[in-house]
Formats: structure tokens, sequence, C-alpha cells
């Protein structure tokens, strides 16, 4: 039997009937207040937050801006998705820096819709997967790589770099040097036949591939939060940690990216 993942969704009016037919997929919860979301999410394990279609995009900007600012730990384990209509490029740009892992449109069909919750879910659940497995080895790797200097990084990517077979190979070196400079990153490589998106876990997050093929032509950086894109050529990058508070770091990782 398919596992059912958790999934709560909130709306302070009835959820839809689309909404409501995920339940032949999911095992849904309705929580028509925060105070109720906060409560639920403390007591039963879920895997994600669906915010559906709050009256007036304002709303919902501000919802995610209070969960993220909430910092619950039983919130912060749970991927959250914006369910909404017509979000231009700044909305979504502000959606992305306010923590929402996806934004998909109330158009969308209830298959396509199921797919790309449970795309969420399952790079979540990779992400959790790669934490632990880095875990063991960190204070190893945080020790040499403070004893590895930015040019002798950048050129083991280099040289490695011809090694690689595909661009599965390629993606996974990138991220090997780019956490030398405590970056958690999405790369886009665009190829001739193919464009491969990835994170450090191998999955691709459909918002951020959306994000990093729009702003391919939007110059070299794009700034936008504490996340900055990097685009050269081919490749782009959506850098989710900059260190905007650190000028100096700032410039060193927007040297060598």
């Amino acid at each position: 039997m398919t596992k059912k993942y958790g999934v709560i969704v909130y709306n302070p009016s009835t959820i839809s009937d689309s909404i409501r037919a995920l339940q032949l997929d999911f095992r849904l919860t309705h929580c028509q207040t925060f105070e109720g979301l906060l409560t639920h999410a403390t007591f039963q394990e879920d895997d994600l937050l669906l915010i559906d279609c709050i009256p007036g995009k304002e709303n919902n900007f501000a919802f995610l801006d209070k969960i993220q600012n909430e910092n619950r730990s039983e919130l912060e384990s749970m991927s959250v998705v914006l369910l909404a209509d017509d979000l231009d490029l700044d909305q979504r740009l502000m959606a992305c820096e306010l923590g929402a892992d996806d934004c998909i449109s109330t158009k969308v069909s209830h298959d396509d819709l199921v797919t790309r919750l449970q795309s969420t879910i399952y790079n979540a659940i990779a992400n959790k997967q790669l934490k632990e497995q880095l875990k063991a080895a960190s204070d190893v790797a945080m020790a040499a790589m403070t004893n590895t200097s930015d040019l002798g990084t950048n050129i083991q990517f280099i040289l490695g770099s011809y090694q690689c077979e595909n661009l599965d190979q390629l993606g996974q070196l990138l991220f090997q040097s780019l956490n030398y400079y405590g970056l958690t990153c999405s790369v886009q490589m665009r190829g001739e036949h193919a464009t491969k998106n990835m994170e450090a876990n191998g999955m691709e997050r459909t918002m951020e591939s959306k994000l990093l093929t729009e702003l391919k032509d939007a110059g070299r950086f794009y700034d936008f939060g504490c996340r900055t894109v990097a685009n050269y050529g081919s490749a782009s990058i959506l850098i989710k940690n900059m260190p905007v508070d650190d000028p100096a770091r700032y410039g060193v990782i927007k040297d060598n990216i």
C-alpha cells in the first residue's frame, strides 16, 4: 500500500473541491487559524504545508512571513507550497525569499498538482537524508576546508570537471566545491539537447528551476534578499544563503563563483 504523506491545508474559509480531492493521495488536515496550525503541527508529524488561496496576494505573503518569523521547530521541518493564481515574477521571487518551496497555479490539473506536491515532499526527504549523511563527516570536512585556499578549491573543481562523464557528475562536483564556501545552491546547466536542474541531493526543485530559466539573461549577478542568481554562459546558480551582512565575504564569493 502506497504511503500517504501528511499535508496541512491552511485556509481561513472552506477548502475547494480540487483540494478536497487530494484526500485520495495525501493525509489531509484543514487548519483555519494560525494557532490551530501550530497546535496540530506540535502533536502530529506532517510533511507539507499547503497555503490554499488566501484572499488577496498580500495576505499570502504576510502568512509566509509569519511562518518564517515564528521560528518554530515543528514548522521548520515542513515544506511550504503556495497555491495561488497569476503570480508574476516579482511575486514568485518574494515567495521564494519568504521560504516557499513552490508556487503552484490553481489552474493546474489534479494529476499535475499531486506530482508537484509529491516532488516537493520527496525533495525534502532527500535533503534530510543528505544532511544526516554529511553530519558524521562534518568535523573532518570543515577541518580540511579550513586548510584549503579558495584558489586550490577552484583548481580542484576545474581539474575534476575533465573527469566528469555527464551533467549529474559535473553538478555533484560543483556542489562539493561550493560546500567549501558554505553555500546552499541550485544549479541549472543548459546543454544543446537538454537542460539539467539539480540540488546537492541530485533532485530538482521546480520553482527554483523556473526562476533560473527566467533570470538566465538578467545579468551576471541578480540579487534578491539573501539570495543571488549567478549567470555565466549556459550555466546558472541560485545561491540561497549569500552573506549579505558580511560585505567582505560577499565579495569573495562573487569573485570566486
